[in-house]
C-alpha cells in the first residue's frame, strides 16, 4: 500500500456523553490533562477541549509513529468535515499529515485548513459525495479550479457510478434528480466534464 485515508479523527460527541463518560474515559482524562476527573462528573469546557486535543494528539502520534517505524514513504491522508473544529486548531494531526482532504462544500473550512496544515502538506477539495455539494457551481469559479478535488458518491446495487459516456452526453442540468444519488450523478458529471475540458455544459455529438 501507499497511503491510506483517516477518516474523521474526532472525539465522543456531546450527545454520546450524556448518561455520563466511560470509566475508560474518565481514566485516559486524568492520565492526559494530569486532573483528577470531577466528582460532579462534568468537566469544564476548557479541562474538555483541552483532555480532547490531547486525545487527538496522541491517537496521530500513534498512527504517525506506526508509519515512520513501518514505512516513512506511507501516505497519510485526512478527511475532515470540519476543519475550523477547536480540537483540531494547530493540532500535530494538521500540521503534519501528508494530505489533508476538506470533505465538506464550505470553501470557507478549506481555507481555515489551509492556513492550518503543515508545509509539506497537500490540500484537497471534495466535490462530491454531499447532497449540499454542487461541483458545477464550485468549478465556474475560477478561484477553485487549480484546486486538488477529490470526490465519492454512495454506491448503487451493482457498487458503480453512471458510465462516463453517459456523464458526458448531456449538460449538468440534465442530472436533474432531487435525492442524494441524483445529487452524486450531477456532481460527478461536472468533474467528468471539467477534467475532460469541456464546457460545464457541453454536449458530445
Amino acid at each position: 500500500m501507499d497511503g491510506t485515508m483517516i477518516d474523521w479523527v474526532w472525539n465522543p460527541a456531546k450527545q454520546l456523553r450524556q448518561k455520563g463518560w466511560l470509566a475508560a474515559e474518565k481514566k485516559l482524562f486524568m492520565q492526559l490533562t494530569g486532573k483528577p476527573f470531577p466528582v460532579s462528573g462534568l468537566p469544564s469546557h476548557e479541562d474538555i477541549l483541552q483532555y480532547e486535543r490531547r486525545a487527538i494528539d496522541r491517537c496521530w502520534a500513534r498512527m504517525r509513529d506506526t508509519r515512520d517505524r513501518t514505512n516513512p514513504d506511507f501516505i497519510l491522508w485526512l478527511s475532515a468535515n470540519n476543519l475550523d473544529d477547536p480540537t483540531i486548531t494547530n493540532s500535530r494531526l494538521l500540521t503534519e499529515c501528508n494530505l489533508v482532504m476538506n470533505e465538506s462544500p464550505n470553501r470557507k473550512l478549506f481555507l481555515a485548513g489551509k492556513r492550518r496544515v503543515g508545509k509539506q502538506t497537500r490540500m484537497i477539495q471534495n466535490a462530491v459525495g454531499w447532497a449540499e455539494h454542487n461541483a458545477k457551481e464550485f468549478l465556474s469559479d475560477p478561484q477553485n479550479r487549480d484546486l486538488d478535488l477529490y470526490g465519492f458518491a454512495e454506491p448503487r446495487d451493482n457498487s458503480l457510478p453512471l458510465p462516463v459516456t453517459e456523464c458526458l452526453a448531456k449538460p449538468v442540468e440534465a442530472f436533474s434528480g432531487k435525492d442524494r444519488l441524483s445529487a452524486n450523478d450531477r456532481n460527478i458529471a461536472a468533474l467528468a466534464q471539467f477534467y475532460t475540458g469541456l464546457s460545464l455544459d457541453a454536449v458530445l455529438p
